[in-house]
């Protein structure tokens, strides 16, 4: 059924395609549209949990930011616009997109003196400019995958649309490599400072657990 095209149906028997079952019931089941078993319940208490211990710790770097550090720089003011975009889960891509953002501007800030530009600094550069350009364009080609536009959200209108199971794939691929990326940058400086094994261990799991 996924591969069905619904514009090539004729109008009379598109309603029942509609409100038929997408396949057939496997031997010995009997289907229940109107009451069907889910796990909505657990599913709403992992997301509420999550959105929960995100807040909190929106709440908390915020409180350190203003009232006992004074002080703020661009990743604080980043995580305002992701965490909205996070509540919003249609802007995925541009929730991401803002949170390693923050996340980049964080590694510079801690591990690179002002006024210096060494390499790490550049490197989280080209970083940020990678992340950009990747979630613009996966953003964009997601908006318009369809041809005519009106496709992308009524599969009835005749046209065609780009192959989203390649896409996805693709931008999982691509977003995982940048996450590593990411996770990767501070632990050269991590495990070149002057302090025990056990310690660095210990601060690559901080800035670890801070990219999850």
């Amino acid at each position: 059924m996924s591969n069905l095209d619904l514009s090539s149906i004729p109008p009379s028997q598109l309603q029942d395609v509609l409100d038929g079952p997408a396949l057939l019931p496997p031997e010995g089941v009997v289907p229940n549209f109107d009451n069907p078993p889910n796990k909505n319940t657990l599913e709403l208490g992992v997301q509420f949990t999550c959105l929960g211990v995100a807040t909190i710790f929106l709440l908390v770097r915020f409180y350190v930011r203003l009232v006992v550090m004074k002080k703020t720089h661009l990743g604080d003011f980043l995580i305002i616009p992701a965490y909205i975009c996070f509540i919003s889960i249609i802007f995925y891509g541009m929730a991401m997109l803002l949170m390693k953002w923050a996340i980049l501007w964080e590694w510079i800030r801690i591990f690179v003196p002002l006024p210096r530009r060494n390499a790490f600094y550049w490197t989280c550069q080209v970083m940020i400019a990678i992340n950009i350009i990747f979630y613009v364009v996966a953003i964009v080609i997601t908006a318009v995958a369809c041809t005519p536009y009106r496709r992308n959200w009524d599969k009835t209108v005749p046209g065609t649309c780009l192959d989203m199971k390649i896409i996805t794939l693709s931008v999982v691929a691509i977003n995982f490599a940048i996450d590593i990326s990411i996770l990767a940058l501070p632990q050269k400086v991590i495990w070149g400072l002057q302090m025990s094994t056990r310690r660095r261990i210990g601060v690559s799991i901080v800035f670890a657990i801070g990219l999850m």
